[in-house]
């Protein structure tokens, strides 16, 4: 699955904060399920690779003052 940040950061500037928001829990989903069953998806992430990714979402959402806690609930599952 190809980065999706950059649609992420474009409809966040775009205003349409209710697709970006649907469209990174997706993303954030699909990390989560990338590190816990690696031999379910094609792209494998480690603990350390899938928190990064969290916190870029948490940090593009903080960035445009939004908030997700269902991102946020797949962080504290990854402490």
């Amino acid at each position: 699955m190809p980065s999706l940040r950059p649609a992420e950061e474009m409809l966040l500037k775009c205003d349409d904060k209710k697709v970006a928001l649907k469209i990174m829990e997706l993303d954030a989903e699909h990390v989560y399920d990338a590190y816990k069953n690696p031999v379910y998806q094609t792209r494998f992430y480690s603990k350390n690779n899938c928190k990064m990714k969290m916190m870029q979402l948490q940090q593009l959402l903080e960035n445009a003052k939004q908030n997700s806690s269902y991102i946020n609930d797949l962080v504290l599952k990854l402490n």
